[in-house]
């Protein structure tokens, strides 16, 4: 059975009923231009010192509770 696919200017569809027109759509803050999350993750795995992890992390545009450093501290960033 295929399944059929269908997206809004505000995501995907989760939900829909044909009956009142109405849907429910996902945002997800990941699909929004310059979020490409593992982008900004490869750089952080590439950092070789403080300042390069400082710029990489500045990529991060995913929501994220803490990023945890080697040596013990969080870094927060939102």
């Amino acid at each position: 059975m295929p399944i059929q696919l269908k997206f809004t200017r505000h995501g995907a569809v989760l939900w829909q009923d044909e009956a009142t027109h109405r849907a429910l759509a996902l945002r997800w803050i990941g699909a929004e231009p310059g979020t490409a999350g593992y982008l900004a993750c490869l750089s952080v795995d590439r950092a070789q010192n403080w300042q390069q992890f400082e710029a990489a992390v500045k990529r991060w545009k995913l929501v994220t509770s803490s990023i945890k450093l080697p040596f013990g501290k969080d870094m927060v960033h939102s």
